[in-house]
């Protein structure tokens, strides 16, 4: 099985995670202190990025669109073999853009649910985290879709 997502459901979930991450022309620290900038963008030593320097939109819509792409891969892997509905492997790729392949791979019990299709077990498991500690209403909301039909 091929995790793909049609292309009008890529919109709206990249739409999605711009409104959750919101975007910031120059760098700032975020909730965990680490700099960043743009849609959401963790800045590291190869991106080569001035923190003191406002950039373009079309700077980081670039920018946002190589992370975006990277997120899709990262979710793809960690839930290969997965047969997952567009909007509840969304909800993996947009975990994967705020916190990583690695961060979302330790969601163990939330991603055996899901690949069970226990869609409430996993929602349970999703915000029985620190996820859900620090950014609750975005956790809120995620959960929530796997709760749909």
């Amino acid at each position: 099985m091929s995790l793909k997502m049609e292309a009008a459901n890529l919109s709206d979930l990249k739409k999605r995670v711009e409104l959750h991450e919101g975007k910031i022309n120059k760098c700032y620290s975020d909730s965990l202190g680490k700099l960043t900038f743009g849609i959401g963008h963790l800045v590291t030593d190869e991106d080569n990025i001035d923190p003191n320097k406002e950039y373009s939109d079309e700077f980081i819509y670039k920018l946002f669109d190589k992370d975006f792409d990277k997120a899709i891969e990262g979710a793809a892997r960690v839930c290969q073999g997965m047969d997952l509905p567009d909007r509840k492997f969304g909800v993996f790729i947009e975990m994967t853009y705020q916190l990583g392949a690695t961060g979302l791979s330790k969601f163990k019990l939330a991603l055996k649910a899901a690949r069970d299709h226990q869609w409430e077990e996993c929602h349970d498991q999703l915000l029985d985290s620190r996820w859900y500690k620090q950014t609750p209403n975005r956790a809120k909301q995620l959960a929530m879709i796997m709760l749909e039909d």
